[in-house]
C-alpha cells in the first residue's frame, strides 16, 4: 500500500501538491517561452505573481489566478516598448491548454471605438488603419 501511494505521488505530483508560480514558470512549454535557463530570468516573486525579464526591453509577469486540487488557471503578460501580449492557460494533469478566449473577451469594434474616444488619438479618415498598443500587467503597484 505504501508503495502504491509513493508511486502515485511520483507519477501525478500536480494532482497531489499545489505548485508555486516559480515551479509553473519553469514548466512553461518551450513553444510558448523558448528559454533553457528560465530561473535566471526571474526578477521578483510575490505570492502568486512572478516577474521576469527576457531582455533589456522585454519584461513579463506570470500570475496564478485559480489553483484548485486538479486544475490551475495561469496568466502571462509579456511587454516591450511597443506592445504586449496576454495569454491564459488551464493546466490539468500536467497538460497546458490555451484558455485566453475563455477568460477574456477579444476586443471588438465598439471596444476599440470607446478606447479611441478616451485617448488623445485623432482619426482623420474612417478607413485609416491604426495600430494601438495595449499594455497588460497583473501587479497593482
Amino acid at each position: 500500500m505504501k508503495t502504491l501511494l509513493l508511486l502515485t505521488l511520483l507519477l501525478f505530483p500536480t494532482l497531489v501538491f499545489s505548485q508555486s508560480v516559480n515551479e509553473l514558470f519553469l514548466q512553461i512549454p518551450n513553444d510558448v517561452l523558448p528559454e533553457s535557463n528560465r530561473a535566471k530570468l526571474i526578477t521578483e516573486t510575490k505570492g502568486d505573481l512572478l516577474k521576469f525579464r527576457l531582455s533589456e526591453a522585454r519584461r513579463g509577469e506570470l500570475k496564478i489566478f485559480v489553483q484548485k486540487k486538479d486544475e490551475i488557471l495561469l496568466g502571462m503578460a509579456i511587454a516591450d516598448c511597443d506592445s504586449s501580449n496576454l495569454q491564459f492557460w488551464s493546466i490539468k494533469k500536467g497538460v497546458w491548454k490555451i484558455a485566453t478566449n475563455d477568460v477574456i473577451k477579444p476586443l471588438g469594434k465598439n471596444d476599440v471605438l470607446a478606447i479611441l474616444k478616451a485617448s488623445p488619438a485623432t482619426v482623420n479618415n474612417p478607413n485609416q488603419s491604426l495600430d494601438i498598443a495595449y499594455f497588460y500587467n497583473f501587479h497593482s503597484d
